[in-house]
């Protein structure tokens, strides 16, 4: 009788562990599937679903704590934002679908620049933030040549572009770009990021003059590059 008792015990021990397992199992799914649900919600969150670069949210994010690490160990840190001509008209004239191929081919050559660029993010429209830590000047490598670098990026892009979708050979090829070096003294992200912009917009002032001595014309509307050929 004992024996019975005790065999039955352990029969009943050993189904309580059997699933015991399988709940444990069970949580161990349900834990992988969380992880991975919240694993896509903060690549949604944080990644521009068009060109698969970072977003605004991200780099306001990223950009204080590589501002902290700059200062922490001394370290200049550079802020870029690069605004591309054309595309205003390329969805104008050829339609969305080929303004975001541009976007991605632009995002795409962005990520292959040779200096070291921590972080690009995309922060709306064809704007793009290339985040740039220990980027020291020293000859054949200075700021104007950093600049004059990812200009020439996106008018091959551009150019590419027009080759390889039939766009039209008149959508002009080229791009501003603002540039603002960290102050370790007393600078933020905010402060570096708003002087990139100012910069930005310094930049596109300045070759809109210079793009009109050329006898380029542009929309009062909309300051859209108008092709003086055709008069539009």
């Amino acid at each position: 009788m004992q024996v019975a008792k005790l065999a039955g015990a352990l029969e009943l021990s050993l189904e309580e562990s059997a699933i015991q397992k399988d709940r444990i199992r069970e949580l161990e799914v349900d834990k992988a599937a969380l992880e991975a649900d919240n694993a896509e919600l903060y690549g949604k969150a944080y990644t521009d679903r068009l060109t698969g670069v970072a977003n605004r949210n991200s780099l306001e994010e990223k950009l204080p704590e590589l501002v902290e690490i700059a200062k922490n160990n001394g370290e200049p840190l550079v802020c870029v934002i690069v605004d591309s001509d054309g595309l205003k008209r390329v969805n104008l004239e050829h339609g969305f679908r080929s303004g975001d191929r541009l976007l991605q081919s632009i995002a795409a050559a962005l990520d292959q620049i040779g200096t070291s660029v921590d972080l690009i993010a995309r922060l709306g429209g064809d704007e793009f933030c290339l985040v740039i830590p220990g980027f020291k000047a020293y000859p054949g490598h200075t700021q104007a040549e950093l600049m004059e670098e990812i200009i020439q990026i996106i008018n091959r892009v551009i150019e590419g572009n027009v080759s390889e979708l039939g766009l039209s050979e008149e959508i002009h090829a080229g791009a501003s770009v603002g540039f603002s070096q960290l102050n370790l003294e007393d600078d933020n992200a905010s402060e570096l990021l708003a002087r990139a912009d100012i910069a930005l917009r310094e930049n596109q002032s300045a070759r809109k003059e210079a793009l009109k001595s050329q006898g380029v014309v542009f929309d009062k509307e909309d300051d859209r590059l108008i092709n003086p050929a055709k008069g539009y």
